[in-house]
């Protein structure tokens, strides 16, 4: 079956959608002059995140997670890895600042409840140009090489739910009709930070096609033989 290629990326995140193969990014909100420097961004401009981006991607992690991962941490990322050396990020409303602690790897998480029910940009005070980061559902265990299926299943939701507020009403309502993450007639590729040498997926008879340059691999999500617990092993280049 033919199907839509669609990438999975950093915002330059996820870049998903049913009815182009390099679909737009989120129109973006213009810092105004004296604002904090912003995360985020396609090419060399950077912008701000929208409250929406936020708030769908953690409302979509609160949705599936007990269908696909219920042991699961909803996780930020720099994108590529190491590249948040030395940013500091802030949670920004009108009312407050709201510092993000940053752990030694990298990652960092974000207060649900904060972004479910208030309007805040994920904005950075010490960063050169526009940061790229990605969220990421992750079970007890999981690392970059090794996860369950189903954290990937719950990492594709949320990445849509980060990016859909970029899209027209329509785009949106045709990526659900079509079976969304879950659908054969779209191929979701994820992305790495350096090049893959091969995929293994637990109970599934192939390898997943991996591109030529080894930076992005095509995910079978629409495959029901695959269970949430089972596990993908990726191997990178030498």
């Amino acid at each position: 079956m033919q199907h839509t290629r669609c990438a999975i990326i950093a915002v330059t995140l996820l870049a998903a959608a049913p009815v182009a193969a390099q679909p737009s990014t989120p129109a973006p909100t213009a810092a105004t002059e004296g604002e904090d420097i912003l995360v985020v961004g396609m090419g060399s401009n950077g912008y701000h995140l929208s409250p929406d981006q936020l708030r769908g991607a953690v409302r979509d992690f609160e949705d599936y997670r007990a269908t696909y991962a219920p042991a699961a941490r909803l996780i930020w990322r720099f994108r590529p890895d190491g590249s948040g050396a030395g940013v500091a990020l802030a949670l920004k409303s009108t009312a407050e600042t709201l510092p993000v602690a940053i752990a030694t790897d990298g990652t960092f998480t974000l207060p649900h409840d904060k972004l479910l029910t208030g309007q805040y940009r994920l904005v950075t005070t010490a960063a050169k140009g526009a940061i790229r980061i990605q969220p990421w559902a992750i079970s007890p265990g999981g690392t970059h090489t090794q996860f369950r299926f189903g954290d990937a299943r719950l990492t594709c939701r949320v990445m849509w739910g980060f990016l859909a507020p970029g899209y027209s009403l329509v785009q949106r309502g045709l990526f659900n009709m079509v079976g969304g993450c879950a659908s054969s007639r779209i191929g979701i590729y994820f992305n790495a930070d350096k090049p893959i040498a091969a995929v293994a997926i637990d109970k599934w008879p192939r390898s997943p096609e991996v591109t030529s340059d080894g930076k992005a691999w095509h995910i079978p999500l629409y495959d029901t033989r695959i269970g949430n617990d089972d596990l993908v092993r990726i191997t990178y280049r030498p």
